[in-house]
């Protein structure tokens, strides 16, 4: 596991909290600063964190769109500011706790062994995650 905190200069913009393992790295959280959000610094994190994969698929869980949803513009968002930066729909959803949750990849050929390994990672392989295929 990685915990990785960005600056620019001394003004903190932002951190990402990885899993990885020799095929993928998995994403449990990104975050930007909100004061300078819409300034590139996602898209930058992003940029520094698929250069550290090096050639691995990175990989993350986002809640589905959903119109009904009290933050529908921004599941909207971010799942367009994930695509801009290279993230690819899967045709896989991980079911947990009765949530669903859509997973994106860098990779088109979405290799969900990897991903499920990856996952059970996180839980020192005690538990493994729920992935289903989206008909």
């Amino acid at each position: 596991m990685h915990f990785l905190a960005y600056y620019d200069g001394d003004d903190f913009c932002g951190f990402t909290y990885t899993v990885e393992n020799e095929d993928m790295v998995f994403v449990l959280y990104l975050a930007v600063n909100d004061e300078i959000r819409s300034k590139g610094y996602g898209t930058a994190i992003l940029t520094d964190l698929k250069a550290r994969a090096s050639g691995r698929g990175v990989a993350l869980n986002i809640e589905p769109l959903d119109p009904h949803a009290a933050n529908s513009e921004q599941r909207v968002r971010r799942l367009d500011f994930y695509r801009r930066n290279g993230f690819f729909s899967t045709d896989y959803n991980l079911i947990d706790g009765g949530d669903r949750y859509l997973i994106l990849c860098t990779k088109e050929d979405f290799p969900v062994e990897d991903y499920i390994r990856v996952i059970k990672r996180i839980s020192f392989g005690l538990h493994v995650p729920n992935v289903e295929r989206v008909k």
